[in-house]
């Protein structure tokens, strides 16, 4: 990609001639380094997006809509304080670097009418957004930098600084004597970076493109033609300029700058600037979110599976390793089985030799599958956790076929419930910090609360034999 200063001036007089006289309704900040301005124009609305991120600075007209947080942040307010309602007046580029200024007409707290100006730079680490008075001092910045920290503060009140002039030469105001000059000095042996190290404003791909344009390779030497490339330089930076972009098999463009790419192959032709920034860019952002997606996915499994692996890592010797085992089968029922093996510290996972040692088959159990041991006759079937609901053929149709087969032949014991006083496993914690409390506090237990605690203490043996004796009657019972 090739997001230079020679591809922001062309972006620069594509929305100048777009929004000429716009004025803005509403700014919106969907993220740190993100501003939208909506701007509404003679033609319509469009959004202007400013992206003053180190890793993809770029600035151009979208029509993305990205979401928005609850709360807008200080800075998007702090803008829609001082522009909104502003009218676009002029737009302007330091040469040969990435920066860019909006001047806008507006008005102040008296009503009286003021022109501030929006500097957005977007090289590299350094990447900011400024708002300034007419007198040239910085109002507010998206990145605030100390006195102590860089040459260029940032920060409310100072006079801002603009970037150190670049000291190159611009390829645009040249001769071919003057690429001739470049081309016999000292300096690289590749004409590539020759062109980089002596020419302002550009990419390595654009040097590069240059280079195959004159002497009809990337890394063609400068001794290679000396005589004729001068020509073919001025030539090809003379060139009108266009938004070229070459894409992949999949379409999705990789590449893309203000001149023809013809390193990589065929390039394509897009309608403008802005849209294949947009374009570009969007993708982009959406690889990068899916990806950071599946990062994340794919820390929590691995965590979970490191968890599971601490909690069988058994001490070898001795140890039974029991599985049990849920497979979904065709008609949505479960089918279970347990594998028992003896078990190691690095043997914890079942091999496709446990299926064929244990003779399990991966099928739907038949009702003649289901019997009992050899001098047994009882087989005995407790579903945990499972309601009559779920056998409603209407709610869930074929939801568990086999159990309702089993079910009709078989002796069914519902409403299966803990004995009275047995559920409560530990005491709450509200419960014992209360207590705790008043042993700290030296105050006794309410009199009501101690009997009501006496006289459940001395029930819950009784009920508990009460039930056991009924359990054991039901029992004999049903068989």
């Amino acid at each position: 990609m090739a997001f230079d200063a020679r591809y922001l001036s062309c972006v620069l007089e594509e929305l100048e001639k777009k929004c000429a006289s716009a004025r803005v309704e509403k700014i919106y900040q969907p993220s740190r380094d993100t501003l939208i301005f909506l701007l509404r124009c003679q033609q319509g609305r469009e959004k202007l997006l400013i992206a003053a991120n180190p890793t993809a600075p770029r600035l151009h007209l979208t029509a993305a809509s990205p979401e928005n947080p609850p709360e807008p942040p200080m800075f998007c307010m702090f803008l829609r304080k001082h522009l909104l309602g502003a009218r676009l007046a002029s737009v302007s580029q330091i040469s040969m670097e990435r920066a860019a200024f909006f001047t806008f007409d507006c008005t102040d707290e008296m009503g009286y009418p003021i022109r501030k100006t929006l500097a957005v730079e977007l090289m590299g680490r350094t990447c900011n957004v400024y708002l300034l008075g007419p007198d040239g001092r910085i109002l507010d910045c998206l990145r605030r930098v100390g006195l102590d920290e860089t040459s260029r503060p940032a920060l409310p009140g100072l006079h801002y600084q603009k970037p150190s002039k670049v000291e190159k030469q611009d390829p645009l105001t040249l001769e071919e004597a003057d690429f001739e000059e470049i081309l016999r000095s000292p300096g690289a042996d590749l004409l590539s970076d020759r062109l980089m190290d002596t020419l302002g404003g550009l990419s390595p791909l654009v040097c590069r493109e240059a280079a195959l344009y004159a002497l009809g390779a990337t890394d063609a030497r400068v001794s290679a033609g000396a005589d004729t490339a001068g020509a073919k330089l001025l030539e090809f930076f003379r060139l009108p300029p266009a938004p070229y972009f070459w894409a992949d098999h999949t379409g999705t463009p990789k590449q893309f700058a203000f001149c023809p790419i013809r390193e990589y192959g065929d390039c394509q032709k897009a309608e403008s600037f802005s849209g294949l920034l947009d374009r570009f860019y969007t993708l982009r952002d959406r690889k990068d979110a899916m990806r950071q997606k599946g990062q994340a996915l794919r820390k929590t499994v691995t965590n979970h599976a490191q968890r599971l692996r601490r909690k069988i890592a058994l001490p070898a010797g001795g140890v039974a390793l029991l599985l049990l085992f849920f497979l979904p089968t065709p008609t949505g029922e479960a089918l279970r089985f347990w594998v028992i093996r003896p078990l190691t510290r690095q043997d914890t996972v079942v091999t496709e030799s446990d299926y064929s040692r244990f003779g399990i088959k991966r099928k739907i159990p038949d009702r003649d599958d289901v019997t009992a041991l050899p001098g047994k006759n009882l087989v005995l079937v407790y579903l945990e956790s499972t309601e009559n609901s779920y056998l409603d053929e209407e709610r869930f149709p074929n939801l568990m076929p086999n159990t309702r087969k089993l079910l009709e032949e078989a002796i069914v014991f519902e409403e299966i419930q803990p004995s009275e006083y047995a559920t409560f496993t530990f005491r709450p914690p509200a419960r014992r910090q209360a207590r705790q409390r008043r042993r700290q506090s030296g105050r006794r237990q309410p009199p009501q609360l101690a009997a009501r605690r006496t006289e459940k203490s001395g029930i819950l043996p009784q009920l508990h034999e009460q039930r056991l004796a009924q359990f054991r009657r039901s029992g004999r019972d049903a068989l």
